[in-house]
């Protein structure tokens, strides 16, 4: 299979915002973990993402579970967020 290569800087270039931040804003949140899903997406392990960010997987797979759940939900900020990261979708 064939994996697009995922950045950091092209996700925070795509959300108009830095998900590396530590903040606690809402929009970081969410933006940090509709990137988890893109890398997971994307062929990296939650441990490697965690590696990534500075956390363990468990918390990175928590992440990404709450961002599909909150798509589910049709939560507009998450929808907003995915529809500027599928262009990562396989």
């Amino acid at each position: 299979m064939d994996y697009k290569v995922v950045k950091i800087e092209d996700i925070n270039r795509i959300l108009g915002f830095d998900i590396s931040n530590r903040s606690k804003d809402k929009t970081v949140i969410r933006g940090k973990q509709g990137a988890w899903l893109c890398f997971y997406i994307n062929g990296y392990t939650y441990v490697d993402i965690g590696r990534m960010f500075g956390i363990s997987g468990s918390s990175v797979a928590e992440g990404v579970d709450r961002f599909e759940d909150k798509l589910k939900e049709g939560d507009s900020l998450t929808l907003e967020i995915w529809s500027k990261l599928k262009v990562y979708e396989l």
